[in-house]
């Protein structure tokens, strides 16, 4: 028993060629825009990291915390 081979359908091709650069054309403009975010949150990032950076930073002494102070311990043994 044998098969026919098909003869080749340029209609279908070409609809599938077109289908594939429409999805293509969509997934780059999604990634580009997913980039574009990305990188809008890295510059801001770095924005206001650059601008906490001076002599302060280096020089200025930590402060006390203020205020109630948590357990030193996460489980603290209450006392009766």
């Amino acid at each position: 028993m044998t098969t026919a081979i098909k003869p080749f359908d340029v209609t279908r091709y070409r609809y599938r060629r077109g289908r594939n650069r429409l999805v293509l054309a969509l997934a780059t403009a999604a990634t580009g825009f997913g980039l574009l975010v990305l990188a809008a949150i890295l510059f801001k990032l770095i924005w206001a990291g650059a601008a906490a950076w001076g002599p302060s930073l280096f020089t200025m002494i930590t402060p006390r915390p203020t205020g109630k102070a948590a357990s030193p311990t996460p489980l603290s043994v209450r006392s009766p």
